[in-house]
């Protein structure tokens, strides 16, 4: 195969140009051009797209960022994951997806509805401009033939994709039904003791109505036990509402309870509600807030709830979006003006959640904003400071994309706090963080009149197979 056709790149009008890799062989630079999604009419996102030969067919295709397809793929109630290779692709049951005739012709990736593979394809690895982290880049040609087998009609014009979903019908949900999915989504185990006292839930079903309805104890993360109240609760003594119209806020509450807040903290949060709380942590994206859920927003919303759980987003080739998750560490404190605390803990789970890391073997790259914090001295005995700490004496930090990197001089870690150890006067838009050892604390804070409020802390650990586990505080 001629190596100079695998490395040509079609030149796209843009501005933003950076390094781009298809396989393992990297060109030199190529353009990006915007991009509008569009899902039945409403535009849902802007990402770049790029375009280079394709080697199967040597003709130029266009690319775009994994990342936005997955996410707008959600919004249909269509869950996946990514391991580099193989893109599998969940399907609501109201969906009727064509998985026949699969494509089987070699390529660098390929694309699986529920188990079975239908497409393979080739992917471009690149940074992307919008995260400036490497992340995978598909054809929208591939990707077409995949959604026409799920019934989703898609245009392509130079800009603009325009996906319509058809033939689709989705079907209510009712309580009953979501209340028996999320407990099995979040790994709850029925218990059949004792009577059924409730006339509209089958004797098939009560194992799971009879956890979710009593008291529900957890364990926060030092082993204290915690008792939440139930995770949904019945409308009465004798029926438990199985054919009420299933709701965003009642799973809401639900999961949130079942990580350790307790609906009575929940309306103390930022946010307000159990609903504002979990808007406020990304719970319900992609799903419709208002009326009653459906066979596809409820899966979309599980799916959110697993991630969430996990504690981060898996973006490929070894890079992870943290999640921050529900907790009852941190609530109102009278040092602090109410409205200043929503706000302070609001930009700290916003904080948590864009940041990302990347892992190989026992290093750590943790790519952290910083675009809101600023230098005041620890000696600041007035104000409101976003702060963001990594607590690892062996840190070394970047504020020019890894090009540099200075090691910190306190044993306490990185600080935006402290100017001889991170701190800017006028941080640019993040700072990346190195580190190679068991682990990296991250805290997230803010300095109000000269006191310290700790708002989330991750604990972010390297493990086998370039893959990381996250412990919040």
């Amino acid at each position: 195969m001629n190596l100079k056709i695998n490395l040509a790149w079609i030149a796209l009008s843009g501005s933003l140009v950076s390094s781009i890799a298809m396989g393992t062989a990297y060109a030199a630079t190529t353009q990006y051009s915007a991009t509008r999604i569009y899902l039945n009419g409403a535009n849902v996102t802007n990402p770049v797209h790029t375009a280079a030969v394709d080697p199967s067919s040597h003709q130029e295709t266009t690319f775009m960022p994994i990342y936005y397809a997955m996410e707008v793929l959600k919004q249909l109630g269509i869950t996946s994951t990514w391991d580099g290779h193989t893109w599998s692709l969940a399907v609501p049951s109201s969906m009727n997806p064509n998985i026949s005739s699969p494509s089987n012709s070699p390529n660098q990736m390929v694309i699986a509805i529920n188990g079975t593979v239908v497409q393979t394809a080739p992917k471009v690895v690149a940074v992307d401009p919008a995260s400036n982290q490497q992340t995978t880049f598909i054809p929208i040609f591939y990707l077409s033939q995949v959604l026409d087998r799920l019934g989703v009609n898609s245009t392509w014009d130079g800009t603009n994709w325009k996906l319509t979903a058809s033939g689709n019908a989705t079907q209510p949900v009712t309580k009953l039904q979501a209340a028996i999915a999320v407990a099995k989504t979040l790994g709850i185990q029925p218990n059949t003791s004792g009577t059924d006292p409730y006339s509209d839930v089958p004797q098939s079903d009560w194992g799971y109505v009879h956890v979710l309805t009593e008291d529900y104890s957890t364990q926060d993360t030092v082993g204290f036990t915690k008792n939440v109240g139930s995770l949904i609760a019945a409308d009465s003594s004798s029926s438990f509402g199985a054919k009420d119209p299933a709701t965003v806020e009642m799973l809401d509450q639900a999961y949130i309870s079942f990580m350790g807040v307790a609906p009575s903290l929940q309306k103390l949060m930022p946010g307000g509600t159990e609903l504002g709380y979990a808007n406020t942590l990304g719970l319900n994206s992609g799903v419709a807030i208002n009326g009653s859920l459906n066979d596809v927003t409820l899966q979309t919303l599980l799916s959110n709830f697993t991630q969430n759980k996990r504690g981060y987003v898996a973006e490929g080739n070894g890079t992870y979006r943290l999640l921050y998750q529900p907790s009852d560490n941190q609530v109102p404190s009278q040092s602090m003006p109410m409205n200043l605390y929503y706000s302070d803990e609001t930009q700290a789970i916003e904080e948590v959640n864009a940041t990302k890391v990347t892992v190989s073997g026992n290093q750590l790259i943790i790519k952290a904003p910083t675009s809101n914090a600023s230098t005041a001295g620890y000696d600041t005995t007035s104000g409101n400071y976003a702060i963001i700490e990594a607590y690892y004496p062996k840190t070394e930090f970047s504020y020019n994309g890894g090009a540099n990197w200075t090691p910190v001089q306190s044993s306490l870690g990185f600080s935006t706090l402290d100017p001889k150890n991170g701190g800017l006067a006028h941080p640019p838009a993040y700072v990346l963080l190195k580190s190679n050892g068991p682990g990296q604390l991250m805290v997230y804070e803010w300095l109000y009149n000269g006191r310290s409020f700790g708002f989330a802390g991750a604990t972010i650990r390297p493990e086998s197979g370039n893959t990381i586990s996250v412990q919040y505080n």
